[in-house]
């Protein structure tokens, strides 16, 4: 139940950052302030708590991955696609925290509102490096099917 409270309460937290675009709630900028400031704190929390289990299982996965040998770079991606899957899907909380904490920082601080484009570039980089994995598991098979034998 706990677990199902922490949840909710970092969906409600996003959904009220990503959707703000000014600084008064339901007719109160106290209201909004408060909200904006409390928000930030369930994200920061529940990222502090999040981390160990991303901690553990970014480790686990990053250690079989060493396990794994190839004799291209392709193929290696493609060999450890579980892994690289699982790292970018327990990874990818953060990325929304990250965009939402920014924004709502940013209307505390208008002065640090370059936060939000940072974190903006940052997400772009991580959908790059997924779309560079998809093409590399797709090239993977091709060349596997076309010279008959698995890299």
């Amino acid at each position: 139940m706990r677990n199902f409270t922490w949840i909710a309460g970092v969906i409600l937290a996003i959904v009220f950052l990503f959707t703000r675009t000014s600084d008064v709630f339901l007719g109160s900028t106290f209201a909004f302030y408060f909200l904006n400031g409390l928000s930030i704190f369930v994200l920061a929390v529940f990222s502090y708590f999040y981390f160990t289990v991303f901690e553990n299982v970014a480790v686990d996965q990053l250690q079989s991955m060493q396990k794994t040998p190839s004799l291209t770079w392709f193929g290696w991606f493609a060999r450890n696609l579980t892994e690289w899957t699982t790292i970018l899907l327990v990874f990818s909380p953060y990325l929304l925290i990250l965009l939402s904490i920014s924004k709502g920082i940013s209307f505390w601080f208008p002065i640090v509102s370059f936060t939000q484009t940072i974190a903006f570039v940052f997400v772009m980089l991580v959908c790059m490096f997924m779309v560079f994995l998809a093409l590399t598991v797709i090239y993977h098979k091709i060349v596997s099917k076309k010279r008959g034998y698995l890299v």
